[in-house]
């Protein structure tokens, strides 16, 4: 099987455009009862739950290749507003609103299939480099019919692309062990995500 250079499909601009339209978010507040929320008896609801509208409707586009940065005073929502976008709300929360990734309603699997995202906290092992953090990734998200070779040119380009090569043999590092830089960790973080090449990058870093 001949080898193919894959430095060339990480590229965000063959994504598809992500639209919202009229998104809002709601929780649904419990009560401190030790009873089931909304139980009733007869008619009457003895522990109800109180809606609490978190995002206010709002619409927009992002098309490919693009980049938005999202303002706003702490609290202000940009966290729920990304992952409601990303589809990773609370059990407890309400969605409403139209979310497309090109001409499909955008759900959980099909998020999952064209967009990454990156959360505001590094989720990464600290005992492991970064190589072998990127190797493992690589072997758990992209397809059996790649070889070895191909895979090791992935993660390769992968840390090209976001200038990690020269920290590829340092370790992650953490509270009790030093690592790579913070910068460097999040950068990681992107590449974990991009090393599967999504179509479409969304990544909960706030500017």
């Amino acid at each position: 099987m001949e080898d193919h250079d894959y430095m060339d499909d990480i590229d965000p601009v063959k994504g598809k455009v992500l639209a919202w339209d009229n998104v809002e978010y709601y929780v649904h507040k419990r009560s401190a009862l030790p009873l089931p929320s909304n139980c009733k008896i007869g008619r009457v609801k003895i522990n109800p739950t109180k809606r609490k509208q978190i995002l206010h409707p709002n619409s927009g586009i992002l098309p490919p290749g693009s980049f938005m940065a999202i303002l706003g005073s702490s609290g202000a929502g940009k966290t729920t507003f990304l992952n409601a976008l990303a589809q990773q709300y609370d059990d407890n929360g309400e969605l409403l609103g139209d979310i497309r990734i090109g001409n499909d309603e955008l759900t959980k699997k099909k998020f999952s299939t064209y967009c990454g995202y990156v959360k505001q906290q590094d989720i990464l092992l600290p005992n492991n480099t970064v190589k072998e953090t990127l190797d493992f990734y690589a072997h758990l998200r992209l397809p059996s019919s790649m070889s070895k070779s191909q895979r090791d040119q992935r993660v390769k380009a992968t840390m090209k692309k976001l200038g990690l090569l020269h920290c590829a043999d340092t370790l992650i590092g953490g509270k009790t062990r030093k690592g790579i830089s913070g910068g460097e960790k999040r950068r990681v973080s992107v590449a974990v995500e991009l090393i599967r090449d999504p179509s479409k990058y969304t990544k909960n870093f706030i500017y």
